[in-house]
This record gives C-alpha cells, sequence and structure tokens, in this order.
C-alpha cells in the first residue's frame, strides 16, 4: 500500500497549496491533511516538502508495520501441526537419501504423541517447547542422541514458520535441545586392518562371509577416507593419475585425494582394460544388508569392535594423523568444509597418546 503526498488543487486566498497524504487501503481511500502549506517564491518550500515527506514515510511504514501485526495474528492461529506435517512431505520429496528424512518422520511420530490434539502457533510457547524436549529426553523411550535429533527437526521447522511470520524468532532461539551424549568415534588399528584382509570371504563350511565387493570396498574406504555414498558412485573415469576425483555427494564439494599404494593394491584385478563408466564396485544399496555383512567379517576375523561402513573413514582419518600428517591436510582430504569436524579426531590422537604412555614398563628408580 503506497502513501502519496498531495497538493490541494484549489490555492488559498493568499496562494499558499495545502499538503496532504491520501492511500488506499483496497476499501477505502484516505486523506490526511498536514496543515502544512508552499507558495511560489517562499523560501521555506524546501524545508517544509522535506518535513512533509518525513511524515508520509513514517505514516507508510506504519501502515506496513499495522498490515504485518494482522498477516501475523492470523498466522498465529494457523496450525502448527499440520504445518510440520507438510514440512516432512516436502522432505521426504527433495530426493534426500532415506536415513535423512526417516528422522523427520519418526520426529512427526513423536510430535503426535506428546501432542495428539492439533497445536496452533500461537500455543507455541517456552513452557511448551521446554515440555517437548522433556518428553523427548525422558518419556519417549529414545536414546539421547535421538531425542536431540527428533527435537532438532521440529525446531529447524519452527525456524522456516519464523521466517514466514507464524512465530517468533526469539521465541524458537530460547528453544533447549535435549542434551546430546558424546559419541565415541571408533576407529581400526592397522593390525586389525591386517586381519581383516587376511580373513576370506567364505568360511570353511563354504558359506559366505561376506560379499567381495564389500570386503574391497571398506578396505579401500580405510586407506581413502571416501563414504559409502562415494564409493558406491565410484566410476573408472573417477581415477586418473593413479588420484581420485569426484564431487561428493554429501557436501557436493569437489575432492582430490592421491591414491596410496595399498588403495591402488586394493583397485588391482585381472581386467587390464576398463570402461570409464563402469563402476568399481557392485555395492548393495541396502546399507543395513552391507552393515550385517561387515558384523560378519568382524566376528570372523575376531575384531570385537562395532561393525559400521562409516568406521572405514574414522580409520583413514587416524592413521593419516597418527603417520604425522597434519590436520588440515587430512581435512581436505576427508573432504571436511570446516576444521573443527576433523579436531574430533585429533582428540582420538591425544588419548591414543596417553595409552602408549600408560603401556610402557614401570621401573622402580631410586636416585
Amino acid at each position: 500500500m503506497q502513501v502519496y503526498l498531495k497538493k490541494k488543487n484549489q490555492k488559498l486566498k493568499d496562494g499558499s497549496e495545502s499538503l496532504f497524504l491520501k492511500w488506499y487501503d483496497g476499501k477505502v481511500t484516505h486523506y490526511e491533511f498536514l496543515k502544512m502549506y508552499i507558495k511560489r517564491g517562499n523560501p521555506e518550500n524546501k524545508e517544509i516538502l522535506a518535513l512533509a515527506e518525513k511524515i508520509r514515510s513514517k505514516r507508510q511504514l506504519e501502515i506496513a508495520n499495522d498490515e504485518f501485526e494482522q498477516i501475523s495474528t492470523q498466522k498465529k492461529k494457523a496450525s502448527f501441526t499440520k504445518y510440520f506435517e507438510n514440512y516432512v512431505k516436502l522432505k521426504e520429496g527433495t530426493g534426500e537419501n532415506k536415513k535423512k528424512w526417516t528422522n523427520y518422520s519418526a520426529a512427526q511420530k513423536h510430535l503426535k504423541i506428546f501432542e495428539p490434539n492439533e497445536i496452533l502457533f500461537k500455543q507455541i510457547n517456552k513452557e511448551w517447547l521446554n515440555d517437548l524436549a522433556e518428553y523427548l529426553s525422558k518419556e519417549s523411550g529414545l536414546k539421547s542422541n535421538s531425542a536431540f535429533l527428533y527435537f532438532r527437526k521440529i525446531k529447524e521447522a519452527l525456524y522456516k514458520a519464523s521466517q514466514q511470520g507464524f512465530i517468533k524468532l526469539e521465541l524458537v532461539k530460547q528453544a533447549k535441545a535435549p542434551k546430546k551424549e558424546k559419541t565415541e568415534r571408533g576407529y581400526l588399528e592397522l593390525k586389525e586392518i591386517e586381519k581383516l584382509i587376511n580373513t576370506p570371504t567364505v568360511d570353511e563350511k563354504k558359506k559366505q562371509v561376506i560379499k567381495p565387493d564389500i570386503k574391497k570396498a571398506f578396505l579401500f574406504s580405510c586407506f581413502t577416507g571416501l563414504r559409502q555414498s562415494d564409493v558406491r558412485n565410484l566410476k573408472w573415469k573417477d581415477i586418473s593419475d593413479n588420484t581420485i576425483r569426484i564431487k561428493q555427494q554429501k557436501t557436493d564439494k569437489t575432492v582430490i585425494i592421491p591414491l596410496s599404494q595399498t588403495a591402488l593394491n586394493i583397485l588391482k584385478t585381472d581386467n587390464v582394460f576398463h570402461l570409464p563408466e563402469t563402476k568399481i564396485f557392485n555395492l548393495n544399496n541396502d546399507r543395513t544388508k552391507i552393515n550385517r555383512g561387515l558384523t560378519r567379517w568382524f566376528k570372523k576375523a575376531e575384531i570385537d569392535k562395532k561393525a559400521y561402513y562409516h568406521l572405514s573413514r574414522h580409520t583413514f582419518a587416524t592413521l593419516n594423523l597418527t603417520s604425522g600428517n597434519d590436520i588440515y591436510t587430512v581435512s581436505k582430504l576427508l573432504g571436511h568444509t570446516s576444521l573443527k569436524t576433523t579436531e574430533i579426531y585429533s582428540n582420538l590422537i591425544d588419548e591414543k597418546k596417553k595409552q602408549a604412555m600408560d603401556n610402557l614398563p614401570v621401573i622402580e628408580v631410586s636416585l
């Protein structure tokens, strides 16, 4: 809605012209006479017009604020329950991997348990958000990190809603998520990797322990740091001059990884020529099946650690840092967008150093 500064067509007896404001709200035309006048030849005309323009700008802002408050009031009466349902559907349709949007669906399920009735935006306050966090962390039966994750998904939707005028941003910022437990990042020692290499894919009873391609892909990730999603899509054309050049699926950033001799040994095949568009590893799209194969393989190799594919990436980072490579280089090899992410592995190295010192023999010294 635009406010205009006008001059009255009919001049007063002394030849001066009255200034007024005019605007249309869609139904009625409004007039506001400013009791300010200009007259041809008057040296004060410029100052009077400048003052009138300030009043016009102020009135324009006041009307805009009134309109915003009216819209906000209507939006506050909207249903957050339905808003979040639509938000989850939108996330499901973005093409993100299944695990990511399953978290949104799980968050929606727990929101429904916590608040069986429809909740409106105007009913959401600090107490309600604290109660939701309390439910997720103590009453839902969820592990602490799952409670943290689901609360974060709900808060993410509230942030989006605040940008659209449904709820105040300050309120969303005040919402404190359930406490997240620090999870230790596992990794494999070099001797454990050697045990895995020497553990066959088929046991004595001629039963398959792990598919050969899963074994090769996992070991390859231990020496390249590639995520499962990137290894799955890795093609022969992505390797040239013994170097991998790919755009990471997760970050959409290009990463360049020179291949070590061990990584090259893993890639050795009887086939001398490979089609550029051919995938290097034939991996199942079902992550659960891959992890089951890894579990059987670890058990057969007598490695008492939780088996999951991402362990290979942690192993690559740890091997590099313990070998003396600086954290900045390791961060680039992993394709991390922030050095802080890589610094987590430094804590593992410090722990390894402490363990090494603790393993030193104790010698009684009397001087």
